[in-house]
């Protein structure tokens, strides 16, 4: 056997349930030190949430990084960051075997909640909101930012994007394309009182529906527990529902 034929093969350790339905998915690949982006579908979760399958048109080489964004039943949008360990041909398609590089506590209960949903065949609840370490709160509001160069100082030139919604953990906004992955931020939120400054980096961007447009998650980075819960008090004191 050949060795790109070996890498080819699924890796012979991989448990996987398959989903009764393919689900859409957005997807971006690291590629020369930028990252390029894809659709696919997800088509199986590994039995213990250790990684995914993808199918798409796009052949993965193993070892690729790739950050995925899907939305499962009893989950909602799932962001997740991994490598591909193994790649195959089937049906004119490519399925990727990706081993998550690192997932937050309550993805991997929600992911575990939702694989006991298929291997029972019961309806199981989605997570609830509260089982996340910080209620999110859709908030509309616009926030300035500074790109942070090499050297750790903001770069003068300043963008501005626009609150969808925000947590103690970090934002989720609407931003032009020239966000990327990775990308550390200086941000500046309008808050009562007095603005609320914070380092981000930039967790994910995937396309928005509005041409030129794109959504991106923040990534709270070294924030101080006093302007953290700052933050959550402003955003519980006001009058509409937290989400």
């Amino acid at each position: 056997m050949s060795e790109s034929t070996k890498k080819r093969r699924m890796p012979h350790a991989w448990a996987e349930t398959c989903l009764p339905e393919e689900a859409p998915c957005w997807f971006q690949i690291a590629r020369q030190g930028d990252w390029t982006p894809g659709r696919g579908q997800v088509a199986a979760l590994h039995q213990d949430a250790l990684g995914l399958r993808l199918k798409s048109e796009t052949t993965l080489p193993r070892g690729t990084r790739i950050m995925v964004n899907v939305t499962l039943p009893t989950l909602g949008s799932l962001h997740v960051r991994g490598t591909v360990h193994g790649c195959r041909k089937q049906g004119g398609a490519s399925h990727a075997v990706i081993r998550f590089e690192h997932l937050a506590e309550v993805d991997r209960r929600g992911l575990e909640t939702h694989l006991k949903s298929l291997s029972t065949g019961a309806e199981q609840p989605a997570v609830p909101v509260e089982n996340r370490r910080y209620k999110r709160y859709v908030r509309s509001m616009p926030v300035e930012y500074q790109v942070l160069g090499e050297d750790g100082v903001p770069q003068p030139a300043r963008g501005q994007v626009v609150t969808l919604d925000i947590g103690g953990g970090g934002i989720k906004v609407r931003a032009d394309k020239s966000l990327s992955p990775g990308d550390m931020l200086y941000l500046r939120l309008p808050l009562q009182e007095q603005p609320f400054y914070s380092l981000g980096r930039v967790a994910w961007v995937e396309p928005s529906r509005v041409q030129g447009r794109s959504l991106a998650g923040l990534q709270f980075v070294d924030l101080p527990v006093t302007e953290r819960d700052r933050l959550l008090s402003v955003l519980s004191q006001d009058t509409r529902i937290p989400q």
